[in-house]
């Protein structure tokens, strides 16, 4: 089934650039040769026979790698050849690896994505993590929710894994922006109060969140609006924080 899928991929490409093209150099004419395969690749992926919707989807995504469109066009069948030689032996790469590599079970990935989770809350303002932008981090815990959900669909231990991932998960949301209000403020007179706000939010040390949240509230009697929304979010963070540890101790507890 795929070995025809591959022979019917080829032929179309070949015949599309060594017949029907073969030697055009008109861009509009590429244009127009070009529509009916991807439009016919897109009309067949919706199609409900499992074998033509397969074959659309390789169509549509390999057709324009392999042949490359440009003006002019190098018609070099050597070419060609080699682009399609690199596609059937990626093809079988993949195949191979879906029938040797056994997909890991349910307990393996709710191990992956806890560890994913309590790495990135130990973690959460290094250089690595503070790459993405808190709204697009939390989007990404949103995507990590769902896979856990997934994941310990049926299991008995499934509200207790997905109340310590969303504590993970609110915990480094609130960090992180707080450590975004705290960088708006770096430059103002209270720098030293921003300092020691950001090694309390590394400790995740509740009390030294709302200390600082404190400090920083009396650092100016002017207070402007990014002072008062850092401060706002430092109090959200140390609640947050403080929620966790108190629904962590009773379960420390237990295990000791």
């Amino acid at each position: 089934m795929r070995s025809s899928r591959r022979r019917s991929l080829r032929s179309w490409q070949g015949i599309l650039e060594f017949l029907i093209l073969d030697g055009a150099t008109e861009f509009p004419l590429l244009a127009l040769a070009l529509a009916p395969f991807m439009i016919g690749a897109a009309v067949a992926i919706r199609w409900p026979h499992r074998i033509v919707a397969a074959l659309g989807r390789l169509n549509l995504i390999f057709i324009l790698d392999i042949f490359s469109p440009s003006n002019p066009q190098p018609y070099d069948a050597n070419i060609f050849l080699f682009s399609v030689l690199f596609l059937v032996a990626g093809i079988g790469l993949l195949l191979a690896g879906q029938l040797l590599i056994p997909p890991p079970s349910g307990e393996t990935r709710l191990g992956w994505l806890l560890a994913s989770a309590r790495r990135e809350l130990d973690h959460v303002l290094s250089r690595r993590d503070r790459r993405w932008a808190p709204e697009e981090a939390m989007f990404r815990d949103a995507m990590r929710i769902a896979q856990l959900v997934d994941a310990t669909r049926g299991s008995p231990q499934q509200r207790a894994v997905l109340t310590e991932a969303l504590s993970c998960f609110d915990q480094a949301g609130a960090i992180r922006l707080s450590h975004v209000g705290l960088s708006r403020l770096a430059a103002d007179p209270g720098s030293q109060i921003v300092a020691t706000a950001k090694t309390a939010l590394s400790a995740r040390d509740p009390q030294g969140i709302c200390d600082a949240a404190r400090a920083l509230a009396g650092s100016d009697a002017n207070e402007d609006g990014g002072m008062r929304a850092a401060r706002d979010a430092l109090v959200g963070a140390a609640i947050v924080i403080d929620a966790a540890r108190r629904a962590a101790e009773p379960a420390m507890e237990q295990a000791a």
